[in-house]
């Protein structure tokens, strides 16, 4: 047997997951008779990522979109009217010298133009 015994720890919860920071907008607009989704995405990040706008109308990608700066991209969507949709944007950087992805959505409103 032995002595009543005390042990202490110390629970220390594990960073985050690193992410790409982007701040991702989309928009349904008219331009005459024809419907355009126009997306953005501003890199809040410390560091260049390449992003990646998907539409159900299109898809680029933009390499090296500085700290603060965007990526824009507007698609036609060769229609009158459409539905309410949602873009996919990725945007992908090197953070302490890991490859990081992550994805963001944002929607858009239906629309008629004619």
């Amino acid at each position: 047997t032995s002595g009543v015994a005390t042990t202490t720890f110390t629970v220390v919860a594990a960073p985050p997951p690193a992410r790409t920071p982007l701040t991702v907008t989309a928009s349904s607009r008219c331009l005459g008779t024809s419907v355009y989704v126009a997306v953005a995405a501003v890199n809040d990040g410390d560091v260049p990522a390449t992003v990646t706008l998907t539409t159900p109308y299109g898809s680029t990608t933009v390499a090296n979109v500085a700290p603060g700066k965007q990526a824009y991209q507007s698609f036609n969507a060769r229609a009158k009217q459409i539905g309410v949709g949602k873009v996919t944007v990725t945007g992908t950087s090197s953070i302490d010298g890991e490859n990081v992805t992550t994805s963001y959505e944002a929607a858009y409103n239906a629309i008629s133009c004619g």
